[in-house]
């Protein structure tokens, strides 16, 4: 299911733009940066970003803890990227809190994308995200997405269940020459798979990988917060690439 409200949201990611990068963490065996916006506001969303402890840390397991909190009365949201460019391959995460419920308006962001336009701007997307939408609204909390999500079979609806330290959700797609495979597994089982085989898949360039959670919008106009009103948050304990 594909809401006007998701329609929009996927426009924004081409908004990005470059924020301060000064701020770096180390978690799953790599160095990334921590996006700042500089108390501006900017796509997606658009959305104020932080390179606070409040916002990003890796805990002392060796989690990626990422929020969004309310600070100094604004929404505040969380993106770490890759210095790099990885190209063909596997790309695989594990997130052990926060994926299948997170509130209607907060977003979870797995993705590739380079600020060159070309190709879409090579972007490839798992995303956990209700649009603003209701569990009664609908009955999805995921997707799988190759951009532009409105090409024919480029999107697909999914449900995350909850995950745990125990019982983690591992998530990943593989980016092959002219082809991509998403899937989603939880204790051994797998719970989502997408196969996309075209000829408009995306090739390497300077794509890079982003990690953010950050606040759906439905009025740009106007930065809301969380429908429940609380601080979101996900802890990732993994990511892990396999080159092709």
């Amino acid at each position: 299911m594909t809401s006007a409200a998701s329609l929009l949201s996927f426009a924004l990611f081409a908004s990005l733009v470059t924020s301060s990068l000064s701020a770096q963490v180390q978690w799953a065996g790599r160095t990334w940066n921590i996006r700042s916006t500089n108390g501006g506001l900017e796509g997606p969303g658009p959305n104020y970003f932080s390179d606070s402890t409040t916002n990003v840390f890796v805990n002392s397991a060796g989690a990626l803890r990422l929020q969004v909190t309310k600070t100094a009365g604004a929404w505040v949201c969380a993106e770490i990227m890759s210095p790099n460019s990885f190209g063909y391959g596997t790309y695989e995460w594990k997130i052990t809190s926060g994926a299948g419920n997170l509130d209607p308006n907060v977003v979870l962001g797995l993705f590739t994308y380079d600020d060159n336009p070309d190709q879409a701007h090579r972007e490839i997307d798992i995303e956990m995200a209700r649009w603003g939408l209701t569990p009664a609204q609908d009955g999805s909390n995921a997707q799988w997405v190759v951009q532009p999500w409105d090409g024919t079979n480029h999107l697909q609806r999914w449900l995350a269940p909850n995950p745990s330290s125990t019982s983690p959700l591992i998530v990943s797609y593989k980016w092959i020459p002219g082809k991509i495979y998403w899937a989603a597994s939880q204790n051994g089982q797998l719970i989502s798979t997408k196969n996309y085989t075209a000829a408009d898949v995306p090739t390497p360039g300077a794509e890079i990988i982003h990690i953010n959670l950050w606040l759906y919008q439905a009025d740009p106009n106007v930065v809301a917060g969380p429908k429940n009103g609380k601080t979101a948050s996900v802890l990732l304990s993994d990511f892990d690439f396999t080159p092709y």
